[in-house]
């Protein structure tokens, strides 16, 4: 039997946290909004359709969206662009599930030029089977398409995938698909991300083996 791993990519793959802030926050000043850093981690994981009308307080039109969306992502990109490194042990846990004949897909709310930089950049294209950002879905977390849409195109069953997460809503996602969930303290505290099948603080703290047992392997 073959299983899947599916990773979100945002605090995940790489610790964005603070380039992302550091991306919202240039995006507010540059159209004079205010904005804490509270509601950055309150909208952490979900996706910009639905963090920006809560920024400008306002509904926007989808050009404006697209627009707005567009700008902050280059944003985030020119600030992480030859910056992206990973966790510590989470490549190794990687290629050692790969050895072991695991499929690796990631599930992520960003759009496609930000996964592909980061996959580029991490030298996980060749590892990867499939990916699936925001561009893929219509619903953002903690909607579950996004890791449905993940593990068809890896052509395995929900059932049989596991999903590394960090935040909140990344998490609900996970079990709303049907899904062993595995969530990391990168961006939030083990209390509050206490409700996923297993909480660690360091991919050194994985091996296959921990991971099979989750899907009753």
């Amino acid at each position: 039997m073959t299983y899947g791993i599916i990773f979100d990519m945002d605090g995940v793959l790489l610790d964005s946290g603070p380039p992302h802030l550091k991306s919202w926050e240039m995006l507010a000043e540059e159209n004079g909004l205010p904005i804490k850093e509270s509601f950055f981690w309150d909208t952490f994981g979900r996706t910009n359709e639905d963090i920006l009308p809560l920024l400008f307080g306002r509904d926007l039109t989808k050009e404006e969206i697209r627009r707005y969306s567009d700008r902050k992502e280059e944003l985030f990109r020119g600030i992480v662009r030859g910056r992206v490194k990973s966790f510590p042990g989470l490549l190794p846990l990687i290629a050692h599930l790969v050895r072991k004949g695991w499929e690796v897909g990631v599930g992520s709310s960003g759009p496609r030029l930000n996964v592909e930089l980061v996959l580029s950049e991490l030298g996980l294209w060749e590892i990867v089977t499939a990916y699936t950002c925001s561009e893929d879905v219509t619903l953002g977390k903690p909607d579950p398409e996004v890791f449905l849409k993940t593990a068809r195109k890896m052509g395995i069953s929900p059932s049989e995938c596991v999903v590394v997460e960090d935040s909140v809503h990344g998490i609900e996602a996970a079990h709303r698909a049907g899904m062993k969930c595995i969530a990391i303290t990168t961006t939030n505290s083990r209390d509050k991300i206490d409700h996923a099948d297993l909480v660690i603080s360091t991919y050194k703290e994985l091996t296959p083996g921990k991971i099979l047992e989750l899907l009753g392997g």
